[in-house]
């Protein structure tokens, strides 16, 4: 706990390394490798990030940390770009650690007694293809974007 603040430890459950972990808007907080191989030896194990809490605002924000209430998140597996909202609730206290398990498509935010917080379905994916074009989910439906 940095400067008397907590953690949210964020875990990529995906198959797919997270190249990027942005919030609100700010440079990339980094990346989380894809959970390792499950050996004999190793069992599954998820890789995290450690992103600081604070009580800032976004609008004091100069990196990625999260605030309580909303935070746009940005999660980009090697190409495809999904975004959410996680929603940081005043309880627990700011000096308190969190859990955010991100898989595909959606996330899930704990606190570390294992009672859920939040279930966070993705808002919005962007996929690169090899034409330039970008292919925009939003909702059940599809939207070809030529930029």
């Amino acid at each position: 706990m940095a400067g008397g603040f907590g953690n949210v430890y964020v875990f990529n459950l995906y198959v797919e390394d997270i190249i990027s972990f942005t919030l609100n808007g700010q440079n990339s907080a980094g990346k989380i490798v894809c959970p390792s191989a499950v050996t004999t030896k190793t069992p599954y194990s998820p890789q995290q990030l450690p992103v600081s809490r604070t009580n800032l605002n976004k609008s004091q924000l100069n990196s990625s940390l999260f605030v309580q209430g909303n935070n746009s998140m940005t999660v980009d597996y090697l190409g495809q770009s999904w975004t959410a909202t996680v929603t940081i609730p005043v309880q627990p206290a700011l000096q308190l650690d969190l859990w955010l398990y991100v898989a595909y498509q959606q996330a899930w935010l704990f606190d570390t007694s294992g009672d859920l917080l939040q279930t966070i379905q993705y808002e919005e994916a962007r996929f690169a293809e090899t034409d330039g074009r970008i292919i925009i989910k939003l909702g059940s439906g599809y939207r070809r974007d030529n930029r």
